[in-house]
């Protein structure tokens, strides 16, 4: 079977669609013909393992200051790049994600070639991002719009229908928790299959643990960074890690008890060195990646009732109700800080919930749905 991923980033990964898609392409590759075609700061081709890379620069891909203009651009001309890629070797099976789905989906259609939508966010159904909103309805997104997302609305609003008829006009939908698949059925009335992120747990299990630091990894605004500063105030005797790229890095370097480190790719190194892991996201997280490789090596994780976390760590961490509530975050903490037998029998919870999220489990599911196009 000939197999083709067409997306915005794939190598060197970027972000946790980019390292699913990455880990499923990589056990493709074993048994099908697989390439990938994606975006970047020039062309080049070559392989990722056994996997034909094609990567396109477009000049626009980078330049965040346009902000939603960006991806409608990209999908104006990502259109003719697949058409002409397509074209070049007619695959059996399209797989997409992300900002360039739209286009990807009508290539596909163009030529009759079965497709495969990945839904892994939800940037395209409110442009709010669910940030203060209760529910998950379809509502007035605008009203809880910043003005810079009001000025960006009318090309929101092209997009938010590009991405609607892409995922009503797939062969397959894929959900990545059932928060998402929720979601889907909500605001496109589709009915998807849930596929748990493809994640090899053995990349980051740890076998010796030195635990110092109360970790919170990727510190921007809509994961809670505003949120974990008024944390690591109130608590100014623990020592907290920050991983990742991050908002208001001033603010954090401000904070003596608040380690910054920035971009790393040994996240395995991290897990070893954290006690607990805080995710205080204010925003509806389509999942929780983070929280199941930290829990892998038996971290407990502090996450915000919010989109697919409680049903990423369920009774192996502790949910706060309201995320903006800084006593309960204080309060969480303090607990599994000094309740050792609490935070013993939740490591070991945590090490058990991650296996429910093992790859073959998810692979598999993947592989039954992919064979039944045939």
């Amino acid at each position: 079977m000939r197999i083709v991923l067409s997306t915005e980033r794939f190598y060197p990964p970027m972000g946790g669609a980019d390292f699913s898609a990455l880990v499923l392409f990589r056990e493709l590759s074993k048994r099908h013909e697989t390439s990938a075609i994606f975006t970047g700061e020039s062309d080049r081709t070559g392989r990722v393992g056994k996997i034909r890379t094609k990567r396109i620069g477009m000049g626009i891909e980078r330049n965040q200051s346009i902000g939603l203009l960006r991806i409608y651009l990209m999908n104006r001309k990502w259109e003719k790049v697949l058409d002409n890629y397509v074209k070049e070797g007619k695959p059996d099976l399209i797989i997409t994600q992300g900002g360039l789905t739209p286009s990807s989906v009508k290539v596909a259609k163009r030529y009759g070639i079965p497709v495969a939508v990945f839904v892994r966010s939800f940037d395209y159904m409110c442009i709010s991002a669910f940030i203060g909103v209760k529910g998950t309805e379809r509502h007035n997104c605008m009203s809880h719009a910043s003005i810079k997302h009001k000025i960006q609305y009318p090309i929101f609003k092209i997009l938010a229908k590009w991405h609607e008829d892409a995922v009503k006009s797939a062969d397959i939908v894929i959900a990545n928790s059932k928060f998402t698949q929720s979601l889907i059925k909500k605001w496109y009335g589709v009915k998807s299959e849930v596929i748990y992120p493809f994640i090899r747990l053995e990349d980051y299990r740890t076998k010796v643990r030195r635990p110092e630091y109360i970790t919170f990894v990727r510190p921007k605004v809509w994961k809670g960074v505003d949120v974990f500063l008024k944390i690591a105030d109130a608590l100014p005797d623990k020592e907290f890690l920050t991983v990742g790229r991050a908002d208001k890095v001033s603010e954090l370097l401000k904070r003596k008890n608040v380690k910054y480190m920035g971009w790393t790719n040994d996240m395995k190194d991290i897990y070893s060195r954290t006690k607990f892991l805080l995710v205080p996201s204010i925003w509806k997280e389509a999942f929780g990646r983070i929280a199941i490789e930290a829990m892998v090596g038996g971290v407990p994780c502090i996450v915000s009732n919010v989109g697919g976390l409680p049903e990423t760590v369920e009774d192996a961490g502790i949910v706060i109700k309201d995320p903006y509530d800084l006593k309960a975050w204080t309060n969480a903490i303090k607990r599994l800080d000094k309740d050792k037998t609490l935070l013993s029998r939740l490591s070991k919870k945590s090490k058990t919930q991650a296996r429910k999220f093992n790859f073959n489990k998810q692979y598999k599911r993947f592989e039954r749905i992919i064979n039944g196009l045939r």
